[in-house]
């Protein structure tokens, strides 16, 4: 009785689990979510020297094309 009470429990997680996943993936997939400052940007630490200028990291990062505004 107990075996199947514990398989019963996680099945249920598994299923909530997989349910929220896909809720919050629809969710970052849509234009509201995409739109906003906060899902635009990236916070880039520790950075080698030899990037530390404007230009070295414009041309890293070129491969975004137009959707790198500020550096």
């Amino acid at each position: 009785m107990i075996l199947i009470v514990i398989i019963f429990v996680c099945h249920t997680i598994y299923a909530k689990l997989i349910e929220y996943i896909r809720i919050r993936q629809t969710y970052l997939a849509s234009s509201e979510h995409r739109l906003q400052a906060f899902a635009n940007t990236i916070l880039v630490t520790n950075i080698f020297r030899r990037f530390l200028s404007i230009f070295v990291l414009t041309r890293l990062y070129d491969v975004f094309s137009d959707e790198v505004r500020v550096i």
